[in-house]
């Protein structure tokens, strides 16, 4: 596993460097555009009907960098000829000091992990190993997923790492993930230096840290919630860090936004509240624009960003639609008006799923602390921003986009719990993850402003030495690590505690046993052998679908898909005709009766079964008896 992870990370590592160069760059500020770049390309190659071509498309480019970056390393700068090597070393190598370090602390993180965190069995961890199996995007039959119509860009990025990594995939999905949300952080670096380097290790330490504070095992587990908060945090920073964008960072905000767009449903609403916080900011610093080309400067970047975004979820689509894959959320078909009279009635019913729904939404929101402390934070660090960059009235006006912000998204929250097509929920599942996400978003912009401000070099707005804020920003995180329920999770971080924890978290896995009849690895031929996976009724074990369902995948390609339905055995039998193999996941109703006369012998679930064709009868026989 390590070889092929190190290997990607490699590949990934020139295309960082490649793309500073070529755009001027730092690396900490290419880091994340070269991962969007490798899930772009990996998005197209799956679009193309293969992820493998993507793959390729990865490679070649990443060749095609080093030898530019090669060139660029021998082509002759300046009078005295000695090259780019000085320039460059002096440039790069710290950063690529950096980027070892790092690369090598997440690895010891994710080193040894097993996905056991409930979604991850439910779908992100479960859409990852379809995607190795079939080498195509997960809502493309005969993908296993669950959740079909999510996006894939978190999964693309996971897919590039762990495809390789063999039976060791699950940590190296875990790896890939962390790589991307460390990427979206990098660029408050971007002013580091050699005098600084305790204030560059203060800071990040504490910005790498910080996301623990919000999901205690965001390390471990590849969940995309604070993945969509970084990525918000990231376009925020990349448009506000300076008061003239080039092109370069253009590009960079473009592919980000396509990103965030492609992680979640809700990305694109991230991405409207990420360009609301730029323009009231830009509004506020350079006042209104008095002419049309001044409208057109203002409005250039955040149009760009919202068309390329919208751009790449309405192909994500387009695609998921021609395959048959379900929307990923039941939009409510209610407008507000009559959601709120409906509601209006509901209220004198006690025992009403909607009153339960709107009083534990009110009580979680309202009854916690955390909430209004982050709130409290996120003023806190844009005001600081503000006062140490001489920009009071842009900090403050961010500040309140973003609380205001807050009370659109909890609004909207609500507003899908009470009417999605699943109906009223009074147990609000996941709300607290969920309002984290952007609270994440929020605090993490205003950190990255800080920390980039501190690192930066003297200005007549700013003369101070600046060692404040690395403190300020170290003592947050240390406050802020008494809220978690149990500062395990931090000590967690730091190796040799970390393969502790990775032993504590896999146990969590113990339940998940495997299916009858693949206890061992069979002698299957992938160019002959077919499976057949027949779903009955109640396959919602997600744990059952992760180690079960998909695990047949492993071993043969899947050849049909059948939830039951057949009156006779005749007709099971016609439906088994290319097969040479059938995994039971659950017996569909009246399966007994209906195909009990083809089995030699017990009908059991979770069991894989040998199909045989002899005179044209069927028979199923137990795989490994």
């Amino acid at each position: 596993m390590a070889m092929t992870v190190i290997g990607q990370w490699a590949v990934w590592l020139v295309l960082v460097f490649a793309l500073a160069a070529l755009m001027n760059k730092k690396p900490v500020e290419t880091a994340a555009p070269a991962a969007f770049f490798v899930i772009l390309l990996l998005y197209l190659g799956g679009l193309l009907g293969n992820l493998l071509i993507g793959m390729g498309l990865v490679w070649l480019c990443a060749g095609a960098g080093a030898v530019y970056l090669a060139v660029s390393w021998a082509s002759p700068a300046g009078p005295d000829g000695s090259g780019n090597k000085k320039r460059l070393a002096r440039r790069w190598g710290w950063a690529l000091g950096g980027f070892a370090l790092i690369g090598v602390w997440l690895l010891c993180l994710a080193w040894g992990r097993r996905l056991s965190a409930w979604d991850d069995l439910s779908h992100w961890g479960l859409a990852v190993k379809n995607m190795i199996t079939l080498d195509k995007h997960h809502c493309v039959r005969p993908s296993t997923t669950t959740f079909r119509g999510y996006p894939p860009a978190s999964s693309l990025f996971e897919y590039f790492f762990a495809r390789f990594a063999g039976q060791q995939w699950e940590a190296a999905a875990v790896f890939g993930l962390d790589v991307l949300m460390t990427s979206c952080l990098l660029p408050a670096l971007r002013c580091a230096s050699r005098r600084q380097w305790w204030k560059t290790l203060l800071l990040g330490g504490a910005l790498l840290a910080f996301p623990v504070v919000f999901y205690e095992r965001v390390y471990t587990i590849v969940y995309v919630d604070m993945l969509l908060a970084l990525l918000t945090a990231y376009l925020i920073f990349t448009a506000l860090h300076t008061d003239r964008l080039d092109q370069s960072d253009l590009i960079s905000l473009c592919l980000g936004a396509g990103t965030l767009t492609l992680v979640k449903e809700t990305g694109l609403a991230m991405l409207g509240f990420a360009l609301a916080v730029i323009l009231v900011v830009r509004l506020t610093r350079d006042g209104r624009p008095k002419n049309r080309a001044a409208w057109m400067r203002l409005l250039a970047v955040p149009v760009a960003m919202l068309l390329f975004g919208l751009l790449l979820r309405q192909s994500w689509v387009m695609y998921r639609t021609l395959y048959g894959s379900p929307d990923a959320w039941v939009m409510p078909d209610i407008s507000l008006e009559e959601g709120l009279a409906d509601l209006l009635e509901e209220l004198g019913d006690a025992d009403s799923p909607y009153t339960q729904c709107l009083h534990n939404f009110c009580k979680l929101l309202f009854g916690s602390k955390r909430y209004y402390l982050w709130g409290a934070g996120i003023g806190t660090v844009y005001f600081y921003w503000g006062k140490r960059s001489g920009r009071k009235k842009p900090a403050i006006a961010a500040a309140v986009a973003l609380w205001v912000g807050f009370g659109i998204y909890a609004a909207c929250l609500l507003y899908l719990y009470l009417y999605s097509g699943f109906g009223a929920d009074p147990n609000v599942p996941s709300m607290e993850r969920y309002l984290y996400t952007y609270l994440a978003a929020g605090w993490f912009s205003g950190a990255m402003l800080l920390a980039n401000l501190s690192l930066a070099a003297p200005t007549p707005r700013n003369k101070k030495k600046n060692a404040g804020p690395p403190v300020f920003l170290a003592v947050c995180f240390a406050a802020s690590a008494l809220l978690l329920r149990d500062p395990y999770y931090v000590r967690a971080l730091v190796p040799p505690f970390c393969f502790d924890a990775t032993q504590r978290f896999n146990a969590d896995r113990a339940f998940s046993q495997p299916a009858t009849g693949l206890e061992t690895a069979l002698d299957m031929d992938p160019n002959s052998d077919r499976v057949c996976l027949v779903l009955g009724q109640g396959v919602s074990e997600w744990s059952g679908d992760y180690d079960r369902l998909a695990l047949a995948l492993e071993f043969a390609p899947i050849d049909s898909w059948t939830t039951g339905g057949y009156d006779n055995a005749r007709q099971w039998a016609s439906a088994l005709a290319g097969s040479t193999y059938l995994y039971l996941c659950r017996a569909p109703e009246n399966f007994t009766a209906t195909a009990g006369s083809l089995f030699d012998g017990p009908i059991l679930e979770d069991t894989l079964y040998r199909v045989e064709h002899t005179d044209g009868d069927v028979r199923l026989a137990l795989a490994q008896p």
